[in-house]
């Protein structure tokens, strides 16, 4: 659509209408996911912190989708700004979304986040952390992290 042709384009003029479409809104959540993604592809540095301030001062959607498309573009600084959204937010669908995004980082920082997370936090929480974790499902040594902190809280 609209949002890859101006990605495609890559100039400075099309980041800006990116941008602008993110400040202006749309009814469509995953219209402003695919602007932030397209952002971080063009101009990934300045595009991070746009994104950042979303995650730290947007509606609950524009978080949402500041947070999938920076876990999806593996910045190395989002992790920070991740866990401070996650723990500033308090409603348990955005908090699954930024479990989620700080999954799809797939890195060594994060998932020890995800891992901690299911040592300290209440069983309540057990589940959503475990979605998240569902992206290291063939991961053998990430596996076996999850059955050892199962058996020590016995959950």
């Amino acid at each position: 659509g609209a949002v890859q042709a101006l990605a495609d384009a890559g100039s400075r003029e099309a980041e800006l209408l990116l941008r602008l479409k993110v400040s202006t809104g749309d009814k469509e959540a995953e219209v402003i996911g695919a602007c932030f993604a397209a952002l971080l592809e063009m101009a990934p540095a300045r595009s991070e912190e746009f994104c950042t301030h979303y995650l730290r001062n947007g509606t609950d959607d524009e978080v949402e989708a500041a947070a999938l498309a920076l876990g999806e573009a593996k910045r190395a600084g989002a992790l920070e700004s991740l866990k401070q959204a996650w723990s500033g937010r308090r409603d348990p669908q955005v908090r699954r979304t930024l479990l989620v995004s700080i999954a799809l980082l797939r890195d060594v920082e994060s998932i020890s986040f995800l891992l901690e997370r299911l040592k300290q936090d209440p069983p309540f929480a057990f589940p959503d952390v475990l979605a998240a974790l569902d992206v290291y499902r063939h991961d053998e040594a990430v596996a076996e992290q999850i059955r050892t902190i199962r058996e020590a809280r016995k959950l």
